[in-house]
């Protein structure tokens, strides 16, 4: 089974709506996992896709995650943006990892380098398996593996 990481997928969210309609296509199971800023709340879209609202709490987080992870057998976790509770838990328990971002905008890694942040993501985003890039940028020369 796939996790998605989303933000918003209960009201209008562009990478949202990206990743349910892929995932309405792809005909096999994927949990998504909404960041929405409300209280936990689990249910289906479909026979396929099974959505869980994540709430605020930070550690209520990290265990959902962790509980639904291990209860589905999630092997890859799709984040469509920039997760970083997701992605700490993806590396420590060896998950491998997709990222979509564009190099515009709020999931650009130019944005993450001028973060506080900066050295933690550099840590997780070292970790992703692939990167999917929506748009292009000649001078930026940034690699993952």
């Amino acid at each position: 089974m796939t996790a998605y990481f989303v933000h918003n997928l209960d009201s209008y969210s562009g990478a949202a709506q990206q990743a349910l309609l892929l995932a309405k296509n792809m005909k096999r199971d994927i949990l998504f996992l909404n960041h929405n800023n409300k209280t936990f709340k689990k249910y289906k879209y479909n026979e396929f896709i099974k959505i869980i609202d994540l709430p605020q709490n930070r550690f209520l987080q990290i265990f959902i995650i962790l509980f639904f992870t291990l209860k589905h057998k999630i092997k890859i976790y799709h984040f469509h943006g920039s997760f970083n509770i997701g992605m700490l838990l993806g590396t420590l328990l060896r998950k491998k990892m997709i990222l979509k971002t564009t190099l515009l905008g709020d999931d650009d890694f130019d944005t993450f380098a001028s973060k506080k942040s900066w050295k933690i993501r550099y840590f997780l985003i070292k970790h992703i398996y692939k990167n999917i890039v929506l748009s292009k940028n000649k001078r930026y020369k940034f690699k993952i593996y």
